[in-house]
């Protein structure tokens, strides 16, 4: 949006709100007759509807920045990326490009790069793709900083950073399971270092990473990370809120089409699926048990697929700050469950 749209737009909002607010000033003076409520009624309908005009052009003027950031930091070789991942979105049911491009974190002006080869030198490295819906994102509650060597490979950019909250390559501005899971490896010695590679879009369902766009995308955003030396060990998934409606039939044929789409790119790592079906925006707080049981049910069913943990047994009111995402307290669970799922796998092998 430019300068003069901007500023056309915040002349027109303050018209529109001045006249919304002068007419109910005139109901209230004419009707209730107080002019001291028609005052009241006249600042707070203005006050309100400023504000919101203000916050409209500062999410927009953040999308602008953002796109900006990426464009600068982007090269040739990562632009296919940027737009099939992000632009294309505009293009899929349920998705708006401009609301979704700028909550791809990728801003690494604050970020302290190391070589990559670095971040997976050693036998006792974990590479770990870590994708899905906005439980997989940057969603949580706070932020969290590992303390461990532990690195975030940053798919917009091609290039290896410390890892913190937010984690590149993933919506969200807060704070991630992934990272404190991570962390949880080093600590307890399951792996000596950990490189996360996430790429994460809120109410995705999972036909969108089984085909079109998205599957598109993770399959070039797979294929640039192995060409840059980057070889996955493991790939999490946590998806489900979103196909609460989504017949079981349907789930699993998605579902198995992206494991499959997966290997086909050359990534031979075993897939570990949550069970996760909640999510109270505005399909309901219980969980979808019929989904639940089919995601254990794949993952019974396939030598690649393993169950990772059970995310409904967080209740929406005291484990998730919005109803929806997850608290602390709910990610320091849920990592260290994952801590243990992966540590047994590592055993069994």
């Amino acid at each position: 949006m430019s300068t003069t749209l901007k500023i056309i737009f915040l002349l027109s909002g303050i018209v529109s709100v001045a006249g919304v607010a002068g007419f109910i000033t005139w109901m209230a003076r004419n009707y209730l007759r107080s002019a001291k409520v028609a005052v009241e009624l006249f600042l707070a309908i203005t006050f309100v509807g400023l504000a919101g005009l203000v916050s409209s052009l500062w999410q927009a003027h953040k999308a602008e920045l953002f796109v900006e950031v990426i464009e600068s930091e982007c090269k040739s070789e990562c632009k296919p990326v940027v737009n099939s991942a992000l632009y294309g979105l505009g293009y899929q049911e349920g998705f708006s490009a401009s609301t979704n491009f700028y909550r791809i974190w990728g801003f690494t002006g604050d970020r302290k790069q190391v070589d990559c080869g670095k971040a997976t030198k050693g036998g006792g490295t974990a590479v770990i793709l870590v994708f899905g819906q906005s439980n997989a994102a940057n969603t949580g509650e706070t932020k969290y900083e590992p303390s461990g060597p532990v690195y975030n490979y940053n798919f917009l950019d091609g290039k290896c950073y410390v890892a913190r909250d937010p984690l590149l390559g993933a919506q969200g501005q807060s704070g991630s399971v992934w990272s404190r899971m991570a962390d949880g490896l080093v600590a307890s010695g399951v792996y000596d270092k950990v490189l996360l590679v996430p790429f994460s879009v809120g109410s995705t369902l999972v036909k969108n990473w089984a085909s079109g766009e998205l599957s598109v995308s993770l399959a070039q955003m797979i294929r640039d990370a192995t060409a840059n030396g980057i070889a996955f060990t493991h790939v999490l998934w946590h998806q489900g809120e979103a196909d609460r409606t989504t017949d079981k039939e349907s789930y699993r044929k998605s579902f198995l089409r992206l494991v499959d789409n997966i290997h086909n790119v050359g990534v031979n790592a075993p897939v570990f699926m949550s069970l996760g079906t909640i999510c109270w925006y505005g399909q309901g707080g219980n969980p979808n048990k019929e989904l639940a049981k089919l995601q254990v049910e794949i993952s019974e069913s396939r030598d690649d697929v393993y169950l990772g943990p059970n995310t409904d047994r967080f209740d929406r009111v005291k484990d998730r700050h919005d109803g929806c995402h997850f608290s602390d307290s709910a990610m320091d669970k849920i990592a260290e469950e994952w801590v243990s799922i992966l540590r047994k796998y590592e055993d069994d092998r």
